[in-house]
């Protein structure tokens, strides 16, 4: 299995595009975590929504690296742990990956 950990604050603007691309990856034995600082906006709700284990804390307790290695140590249960940023959006493919590239190479020339 897989644990996927990810901290947030108001990431109401990327989350749910990054975990319905999670979830259509090809490793389907998911766990995803996700750890919110106490958001202001529809985090959580959307947490909610794709029934994703979600502890929150206070924006105060938020640490980067502490944070992310609390979470993996006492909440995550897969062999191998992955940390994203909460608007790093998985790609699904590795025609979606040249797609990507694509734009951002040849936007430049």
């Amino acid at each position: 299995m897989v644990s996927v950990v990810i901290p947030t604050y108001n990431a109401s603007r990327y989350l749910d595009a990054q975990l319905r691309a999670l979830r259509a990856q090809t490793v389907k034995d998911l766990d995803i975590l996700v750890i919110d600082s106490s958001s202001s906006d529809e985090t959580v709700d959307i947490t909610k929504q794709h029934a994703i284990q979600t502890v929150i804390i206070p924006k105060e307790k938020f640490d980067h690296g502490g944070t992310r290695t609390l979470a993996g140590k006492t909440r995550s249960v897969g062999d191998i742990l992955v940390y994203l940023t909460q608007d790093a959006l998985p790609v699904v493919s590795a025609g979606e990956i040249w797609r990507v590239l694509d734009k951002r190479l040849f936007k430049s020339l």
